[in-house]
């Protein structure tokens, strides 16, 4: 069953991320022309991105909701439910008409879709947390906990792929029906994941909270009564997580094409490579957690995001391929990746079982609101800057910052290791140990 749930866990999120990749890569090099033609190139680009962000405004929504169904109907329910969704509203995308054919319906049948694409991933990343680290055999929670984000790799070196490959048709064909192949083969991991996650088994701790009635009938409502704190904290310690994910990814493919003067490929293959090297070290990162405890993990991710926020720009700005791949690397393959195994074992030891869904989703989503809205940012701090990347440095240096302050203000509500095997007994304070 082990296997199951992390093959589950892997396939929904590499869903997850290939939908988001691949539309942010998407909006920052093709949509513009496809949906907002009249806009001329550079505000058509910000208006595209802007579309990108749109999807993250549906996100602390769709946490709360499907976070609380979760928690009250069980952790499989919310897994089936957000792989749909985002599965569905992808491959829509893929075969939207475009503004040339419908006019002003096809930028705000594109919002649309991506508002469910952001609603079904308010939960996704919850749901596959919490269920790989309550199967999480002894010693491995936070292993267990980054096979979510192995598959978060997966799904940016797919998204990143099928770009790279659609990418080399002629600009005619790739603007005529090339982009839209990448959306629709997004169709068979949802085929394959549903497979997956509908012969999973419910944790063996959501089953001991259903039956001895620890079960909160609102568990949002709970969470907010009894956790506030540790939702504030969860959030401010995940603020480095956007711009990480995203300044490394969709902003600088706009940057680096537009500013530095280098070719769409060669930011396409340094992402590929840093993709690809990203899926073995976010599981070596996670059993890092295990060994030497995730909250050390977690303040080397801040600290190493603020030391690289200036040198990242030092290197893409030399134009040269070697060199931006190495920039790329060193964001991506070990600055993203080892805030993302610090923050699945740090968000699933935040919350206790009963309410543990609600919260990483809660404090995860309520900051990817904001996070969307990082690519438009950096583009708008890099015009007012006269094309000068320092704004954009200082914005992660100081979200780093923050970030820090608050993982070191935390305090697990739980510690030790699942043990899924047996029904856990729980403590007087009801949280299982």
């Amino acid at each position: 069953m082990r296997r199951r749930v992390v093959a589950a866990s892997i396939i929904g999120s590499a869903l997850e991320w290939y939908d988001y990749a691949l539309y942010g890569l998407a909006s920052a090099l093709v949509l513009n022309k496809l949906f907002f033609p009249n806009l001329g190139a550079d505000v058509g680009t910000v208006a595209s991105v802007a579309t990108f962000a749109v999807g993250f405004v549906a996100r602390p929504l769709g946490g709360i909701v499907l976070g609380n169904l979760g928690d009250r109907r069980g952790r499989k329910a919310v897994m089936i439910t957000t792989l749909v969704l985002m599965g569905i509203a992808t491959t829509a995308i893929g075969a939207l008409p475009t503004y040339a054919s419908i006019g002003i319906w096809a930028p705000i049948l594109l919002v649309f879709l991506r508002l469910c694409q952001g609603f079904g991933a308010g939960a996704e990343f919850g749901g596959a947390v919490v269920m790989s680290a309550e199967y999480a055999p002894p010693g491995k929670r936070g292993l267990f906990a980054s096979t979510a984000q192995v598959g978060a790799e997966i799904g940016m070196l797919l998204s990143t792929a099928a770009f790279a490959l659609v990418g080399t048709l002629p600009q005619d064909q790739l603007l005529a029906w090339g982009w839209r192949i990448p959306f629709l083969v997004g169709i068979v991991p949802v085929a394959v994941g549903l497979f997956l996650r509908l012969r999973v088994q419910e944790t063996p701790e959501y089953q001991r909270i259903k039956g001895t009635g620890e079960q909160p009938r609102v568990p949002m409502a709970e969470l907010l009564r009894t956790s506030p704190k540790q939702v504030l904290l969860a959030a401010g310690a995940r603020l480095m997580d956007p711009p990480l994910g995203y300044l490394y990814t969709v902003f600088v493919t706009v940057y680096a094409v537009k500013q530095v003067g280098v070719s769409q490929q060669t930011v396409l293959t340094g992402l590929l490579i840093a993709s690809a090297l990203g899926i073995g070290s976010v599981a070596l990162f996670g059993h890092f957690t295990d060994r030497w405890g995730t909250r050390r993990v977690y303040l080397a991710a801040a600290a190493f995001a603020v030391l690289l926020a200036f040198p990242f720009y030092w290197l893409v700005d030399t134009g040269r391929p070697v060199v931006i791949w190495l920039a790329l690397i060193l964001g991506t393959s070990i600055g993203k990746e080892l805030n993302n195994a610090g923050q699945a074992a740090y968000l699933t030891e935040m919350f206790e079982p009963r309410i543990r869904v609600s919260g990483v989703s809660l404090a995860r989503e309520s900051v990817s609101a904001v996070g969307g809205l990082i690519p438009v940012l950096g583009l708008s701090l890099v015009t007012w800057a006269g094309g000068s990347y320092w704004p954009v440095a200082l914005m992660m240096v100081v979200l780093g910052a923050i970030s820090f302050v608050c993982i070191f203000l935390s305090r697990p509500a739980v510690t030790g290791t699942t043990v899924p095997d047996r029904a856990l007994a729980p403590t007087n304070d009801g949280v299982a140990r």
